[in-house]
């Protein structure tokens, strides 16, 4: 984002913990009823405050593939998943990518927070998934 850009964004972390219910598949395959996972929403900005992109995570803190350290940093700050996971080999792997809107269409002021890209990918660790990630860029990121 900060190449396509031309600056490094300003990024915010909030995240909240809580207990999902697995669907009905995943207790077919033998993996327990509720996991405990991180709710994670990202947004990048410019510098003068403008919104570049937003992002939803659900990280699962249970996997087996996430050494506890790792998952205590998870749990104690705001961190990007990219530096907490990286150095354990995590791979993204690109789910679904849509364009959003008309290029056509002229750029105007009022379309700030207009989506342009949606993005979907799961993030995995020796080859099993450790969270799932949606971007939504707005149209300032084509500014």
């Amino acid at each position: 984002l900060a190449v396509w850009c031309g600056e490094p964004p300003t990024t915010r972390i909030h995240t909240r913990e809580e207990a999902a219910t697995l669907p009905k598949e995943a207790l077919l395959l033998g993996l327990p009823r509720t996991t405990t996972v991180q709710r994670r929403h990202i947004t990048h900005r410019r510098r003068d405050g403008t919104v570049l992109c937003e992002a939803r995570a659900t990280v699962w803190l249970d996997s087996p593939v996430l050494p506890g350290p790792v998952v205590a940093r998870l749990r104690t700050g705001p961190q990007p998943l990219g530096e907490l996971l990286g150095p354990l080999g995590m791979r993204g792997r690109t789910l679904r990518a849509n364009r959003l809107c008309d290029y056509s269409r002229p750029l105007e002021y009022d379309d700030q927070d207009r989506a342009v890209l949606l993005v979907s990918a799961a993030l995995e660790v020796a080859h099993e998934r450790v969270a799932l990630v949606e971007e939504t860029y707005l149209e300032p990121v084509l500014w």
